[in-house]
C-alpha cells in the first residue's frame, strides 16, 4: 500500500484540499483571532451566519453596531463596505490604517483609493457614506483585495443572470463566484443591482478570509432532500421551483395501474395536481435555472415547464439512463444496455452528452463488472470522475477488478487515471467541488476516511479513524450533501455527520426492525433511510424519515410536512 506522511502535506492540506495556490503568507493573519467571541442578542444561535459574523469579529474586520447588536439584516452602505476591504487589504500587507479628524470612514476610503480598490462607480465625498453598495459592486470592490493566487477556482458552476452584470463587473464576479466566496441565491442567481445585509457581508468575508469555508459545490437542488441519495440517485427525489414541491409519488388506492406513480405538484396551500404518470418510476428531478425542471423515467429524459404546464420527451435512450446532469449548457448521462446479444443479461454503460436530442458518445462498452456506483460521476473542470475497473485479477474462481477514480475530458473524450486510490475501499467516494473523500482500509487496518484533491491528486489527508462501533460490516456509505459530509453504517443502522476538522458526530439513529436500511440521507429537516427497493418507491411505507426532534414518519409523511 502507498501512504504519504510527509509532514508538510499534513500542514498544506488544509488548505490545498480547498483552495490550492494561496498565495504565500497572504491569509496568514487570518487564520490568528484577535477578539474573544461575541455575544450580540440578535445574532441567534445556530443561525445561517453566526459562524461567519463571529469570524470577522474576532479577526477585527467587522465589528457591532453597539455593545450588544450587529444589526444582521441592516443593508451595508459603501462607507462600510469600503472600511472591510481596507481593512482586509492592510493586514494581507502589514500596513496600519491610522485615525483622522474627519469622518471615521475618510482614512479607510483613503487608503483604498491609493490600493486602487475602488471601482468606478464608488460616489465621492459624503455620498459614500449614504449610499447603498450593490452585489456587484461589492464583486468588483472585493475581487481586488486579494491575488489571484488566493481566489482560485473551485466552483465552476453557471451563473443564470450573468447578462444582467454590467461589463465591469462581469470579471469579477465570475472570479468570485468560481472561487467559492459568492453562490448566489435564488437558484444560483447573482442578483447583480441587489444589495446586502451585514449578515450576508459578514458570510462572504468569512469566505474570503479562511478558504475552507468557501463553497465549491453547486447547490440547486430543493433542500427537502439532498442532491446525493446515498450514492444511488445524482440530482434530488424533490425539487422546488416558485414555492411549488415536486416529487415522485405512489398511489395505492388508484385503481387505474399505470396512474399508481408519477409526479406530483404540491402547491404552498397544501393542494396538489398531478403532473406526470406513467408505469415506470420516475426520479432524478434536477431543476433548472429558469425554474424548469428534468426528470428520468427508465429509458426517457423529460422537461417540465411550470410556466407553460408543458411535457416533452428530449432523449430516449437505447437502454435505460442511470442518471444524468446539466453542467455548461449541456445534459450529461449515463445509459446502460444489453451490449452483448449472446450475453443479453450483461449490461454494458455509455456515458457522453446531449447535443440537439441526439447522443454524443464519450465512453463505451463499459462492462458491468468494470462500474462501480458510477451513477455518481462527478463533473467538475470539464470533466467527468468516476470508479473505473481498468484491470482484473482471479482469486477462488472469482473474478476482481481493480478499481481507480478515472477522469474524461468532455471535450476531446480523453479518458486517464486522475487519483490513484489504489489503497481505499472503493465501493464509496464522495465530491465536494474539487475535493473527493474516499474509505481507506481493509485488511488489517483500521477504516478510515482520506481527503484528497481533484486539482492535486498527489495530495491525501487521512481525516479520522473510524471508531469500531462505526467500521463493522463491509456496506458502508459516504455521502456529500452540500458542504457536510456524512457516513452511514448499515449494520449499526447509524449516520455520522464529519465535520472539516474531523470531528465525527452521530446525528442520526435508524429504526430497528426486520428491515436492514441500505442507504441513508441527511436532509434538512431530518433523515431519509431507504434502500434499493424503498428507493424506486415499491414499497413507500418503508421509506422512514426521524425527524429532528426524534419522532418517525413515512415518507409521504415527511413530504406533507414541508
Amino acid at each position: 500500500m502507498r501512504r504519504t506522511s510527509l509532514v508538510i502535506i499534513s500542514l498544506l492540506l488544509c488548505i490545498a484540499l480547498s483552495v490550492p495556490a494561496l498565495a504565500a503568507g497572504e491569509l496568514d493573519a487570518f487564520q490568528r483571532t484577535a477578539n474573544a467571541p461575541a455575544a450580540f442578542s440578535d445574532v441567534p444561535a445556530g443561525s445561517w451566519y453566526e459562524a461567519g459574523v463571529q469570524a470577522v469579529y474576532r479577526r477585527g474586520i467587522m465589528t457591532g453596531t453597539g455593545a450588544k447588536t450587529f444589526a444582521p439584516t441592516q443593508t451595508i452602505s459603501w462607507a462600510q463596505a469600503i472600511t472591510i476591504a481596507a481593512r482586509i487589504h492592510a493586514a494581507c500587507t502589514g500596513v496600519e490604517i491610522s485615525a483622522s479628524d474627519g469622518a471615521w470612514y475618510e482614512p479607510y476610503v483613503s487608503y483604498a483609493a491609493k490600493a486602487d480598490l475602488l471601482p468606478s462607480t464608488c460616489p465621492e465625498g459624503a455620498a459614500v457614506s449614504a449610499g447603498t453598495i450593490t452585489r456587484q459592486e461589492l464583486a468588483g470592490l472585493f475581487a481586488n483585495v486579494l491575488s489571484a493566487q488566493s481566489l482560485p477556482a473551485i466552483n465552476d458552476s453557471s451563473i443564470p443572470d450573468l447578462a444582467a452584470v454590467d461589463e465591469e463587473f462581469r470579471s469579477a464576479v465570475r472570479l468570485m463566484y468560481a472561487a467559492g466566496v459568492f453562490t448566489g441565491k435564488n437558484g444560483g442567481k447573482f442578483d447583480p443591482k441587489g444589495s446586502a445585509t451585514r449578515a450576508e457581508i459578514a458570510v462572504i468575508v468569512a469566505r474570503l478570509l479562511l478558504p475552507g469555508q468557501r463553497i465549491g459545490h453547486d447547490n440547486r437542488v430543493h433542500p427537502v432532500m439532498s442532491s446525493q441519495m446515498g450514492n444511488y440517485i445524482q440530482g434530488s427525489l424533490a425539487i422546488e421551483s416558485d414555492s411549488v414541491v415536486y416529487f415522485p409519488f405512489r398511489n395505492d388506492q388508484e385503481p387505474d395501474e399505470t396512474r399508481r406513480i408519477g409526479v406530483l405538484a404540491r402547491k404552498a396551500d397544501g393542494s396538489t395536481e398531478t403532473v406526470f404518470t406513467a408505469d415506470q418510476v420516475p426520479d432524478n428531478l434536477w431543476l433548472d435555472t429558469d425554474g424548469s425542471f428534468y426528470f428520468l423515467n427508465w429509458e426517457k429524459l423529460l422537461h417540465y415547464s411550470p410556466a407553460t404546464n408543458q411535457l416533452k420527451t428530449v432523449y430516449t435512450a437505447k437502454g435505460k439512463i442511470d442518471t444524468f446532469q446539466l453542467y455548461g449548457g449541456k445534459i450529461y448521462l449515463l445509459e446502460n444496455y444489453a451490449g452483448d446479444p449472446n450475453f443479453p443479461d450483461q449490461w454494458r454503460y455509455r456515458f457522453g452528452y446531449l447535443e440537439n436530442g441526439a447522443f454524443h458518445n464519450l465512453m463505451d462498452g463499459i462492462t458491468f463488472h468494470q462500474v462501480v456506483n458510477m451513477d455518481n460521476f462527478h463533473l467538475f473542470g470539464g470533466k467527468a470522475y468516476f470508479l473505473f475497473g481498468d484491470n482484473s485479477y482471479v482469486s477462488n474462481g472469482h473474478q476482481f477488478y481493480n478499481y481507480t477514480l478515472w477522469s474524461i475530458d468532455l471535450e476531446t473524450g480523453a479518458k486517464g487515471r486522475a487519483v490513484d486510490l489504489d489503497d481505499f475501499y472503493m465501493d464509496e467516494v464522495a465530491f465536494d467541488g474539487a475535493t473527493g473523500y474516499a474509505l481507506e482500509g481493509g485488511k488489517d487496518l483500521p477504516m478510515s476516511i482520506v481527503r484528497f484533491s481533484l486539482l492535486q491528486p498527489e495530495l491525501r489527508e487521512t481525516v479520522l479513524v473510524l471508531p469500531d462501533d462505526a467500521s463493522d460490516g463491509h456496506r458502508m456509505t459516504l455521502f456529500a450533501n452540500g458542504s457536510d459530509l456524512y457516513y452511514f453504517s448499515p449494520e449499526a443502522h447509524r449516520i455520522w455527520k464529519i465535520g472539516k476538522d474531523g470531528a465525527m458526530t452521530l446525528t442520526a439513529l435508524a429504526p430497528w426492525g426486520e428491515r436492514l436500511y441500505d442507504y441513508a440521507t441527511v436532509t434538512s429537516q431530518g433523515t431519509l433511510f431507504h434502500d434499493i427497493t424503498t428507493l424506486r418507491l415499491s414499497d413507500s411505507e418503508t421509506l422512514t424519515v426521524q425527524l429532528k426532534n426524534g419522532t418517525y414518519v413515512n415518507c409521504s409523511d415527511f413530504l406533507k410536512l414541508q
